[in-house]
């Protein structure tokens, strides 16, 4: 799956200011995007890994996200429900 920018970004900046940054990498081909767990050295599935992501968060005001943000991080987790991702 390739991710637009917008949701690339969010996910990064999520990951970032959550501080899940540690193990969380999205990685990108011409073709699609995927997660790399930096702790086990490997690629994991992008689905797994937003969920994983997902787990680790706490309320999403806790992470200075703009409203337009916000509304493309609740888009990703429809997709998941909807297993679009």
């Amino acid at each position: 799956m390739k991710l637009s920018n917008k949701e690339y970004n969010v996910l990064n900046k999520l990951a970032k200011r959550s501080g899940i940054d540690c193990w969380f990498e999205l990685r990108s081909t011409n073709k699609y995007d995927y997660a790399f767990d930096r702790e086990e050295n490997k690629r994991i599935k992008l689905k797994d890994a937003i969920c994983l992501l997902d787990s680790g968060l706490t309320e999403l005001n806790d992470y200075n996200l703009t409203r337009e943000e916000t509304e493309c991080y609740k888009k990703i987790l429809n997709k998941l429900k909807e297993n679009e991702i």
